[in-house]
């Protein structure tokens, strides 16, 4: 954010450092969210319909992933590099 107020070499030097910490951050937000959601509520809540679509939005989610997944790394859209 602020790397044209920086030097060149402290910035590639906090890089991967920032990086490292951002990932874990993220992370970490996840976690959290899961650590708060009622599973239990969504299941007894209208017939477990939240549950449902729940379970539901996440095979959904799964299955486009791994599709595109396939489609961009599996060489079907794009060619893999050959690497020697």
């Amino acid at each position: 954010m602020f790397a044209f107020a920086l030097s060149p070499e402290l910035v590639n030097g906090t890089k991967s450092a920032l990086g490292e910490i951002r990932a874990w951050w993220f992370a970490l937000a996840f976690v959290c969210v899961g650590l708060e959601t009622r599973f239990v509520e969504l299941v007894t809540y209208e017939q477990g319909r939240p549950a449902l679509a729940f379970v539901g939005d996440q095979t959904f989610n799964v299955f486009w992933t791994l599709l595109l997944a396939w489609l961009l790394f599996g060489g079907v859209l794009v060619a893999q590099p050959v690497i020697n």
